[in-house]
C-alpha cells in the first residue's frame, strides 16, 4: 500500500495539471480500504486537478455512490477541495446524485451539497428541501442539518420550504 501511495506522489508531481488519465488513476484510490490511501488520493487531486474541473467533479461524484461509506466521506472531502463555492456545474451533478436509490448514498450527496454550494443559493435551497420528504428518516435528519448549512437566517425560500413540509399529510415527512 506505501509503494502505491508513493507512485500517487510521483504520479501526481510529474503530471501535467488537468492530465484527465492522472486524474482518474488518482479517483481510483478514494474507494481505497485504508484511510491514509484516500486521503493521499484527495491531496493528489488537489495538485493535479484545477478547481472547478468537469472530468475531476465527474470522477468524484461517481465515488459519492460507492457502497462503503469511507469512499462517500473521501468523495465529499475530494469536493470541497476540487470545487469552488457556487459552482453551478457541481451543483447540479451533486443533485442528480439526490435522486438515486440509496438512502446512504443521497445522505452523502446532501453533504457533498454543504461543500459546494454557495450559501443562500435558491437552487441548493430546492434540493436539499426536496429531501425533507425523503421515505428514509437519516435522510430527512440530514436535509434538515443541510438546510442550516445552505440557508442564513431568514431565508424566504427556505422558511417555505420548511413550512410546506409542517403542512404535509405525512407526519414522517
Amino acid at each position: 500500500a506505501d509503494a502505491r501511495q508513493a507512485g500517487i506522489k510521483a504520479l501526481v508531481h510529474v503530471a501535467e495539471k488537468g492530465d484527465r488519465l492522472v486524474i482518474s488513476a488518482v479517483c481510483s484510490r478514494l474507494k481505497h480500504k485504508e484511510v491514509n490511501a484516500r486521503r493521499a488520493a484527495i491531496k493528489g487531486l488537489m495538485h493535479v486537478a484545477e478547481k472547478n474541473d468537469h472530468h475531476a467533479i465527474d470522477e468524484v461524484v461517481a465515488h459519492l455512490e460507492h457502497e462503503a461509506a469511507e469512499t462517500r466521506d473521501a468523495a465529499v472531502l475530494a469536493l470541497a477541495h476540487l470545487v469552488e463555492k457556487g459552482d453551478e456545474y457541481a451543483r447540479e451533478e451533486v443533485s442528480a446524485v439526490l435522486r438515486r436509490n440509496s438512502g446512504s448514498v443521497r445522505e452523502a450527496a446532501l453533504r457533498a451539497l454543504v461543500q459546494v454550494s454557495r450559501v443562500d443559493d435558491e437552487a441548493s435551497i430546492q434540493a436539499v428541501a426536496g429531501a425533507l420528504e425523503d421515505p428514509q428518516a437519516l435522510v430527512r435528519s440530514s436535509a434538515v442539518r443541510t438546510l442550516g448549512m445552505v440557508a442564513t437566517k431568514g431565508n424566504k425560500c427556505a422558511i417555505d420550504a420548511v413550512c410546506e413540509r409542517l403542512e404535509h399529510s405525512d407526519d414522517n415527512v
